[in-house]
């Protein structure tokens, strides 16, 4: 049997914590973007976290002082996930 949970991350800038928390659980993603609208002021940091791909975190694989450190601050390390982008809406 196959469970699938949706969730649905905010798209705004000031939700930014909450996208990554919520991609630090996923074991993998689809980002959605609306082809009518295009890509959004946080399409691509939502990529990047979704690919863990955030050069700003300065975690290096191994160094668990370093992971903890962050873990405390609100960075959510992981692996990066398989992923794949849907354009919809290209009917219009």
């Amino acid at each position: 049997e196959v469970e699938i949970n949706l969730i649905d991350t905010p798209g705004h800038v000031d939700f930014s914590v909450e996208v990554h928390r919520s991609v630090a659980v996923l074991d993998g993603a689809v980002l959605v973007v609306d082809a009518v609208a295009g890509v959004q002021a946080q399409t691509e940091t939502v990529w990047r976290a979704i690919r863990n791909t955030d050069i700003s975190s300065g975690i290096c694989e191994g160094d668990d002082k370093k992971r903890l450190k962050a873990s405390a601050l609100g960075t959510h390390q992981h692996e990066p996930l398989p992923a794949m982008l849907f354009i919809n809406k290209m009917d219009r």
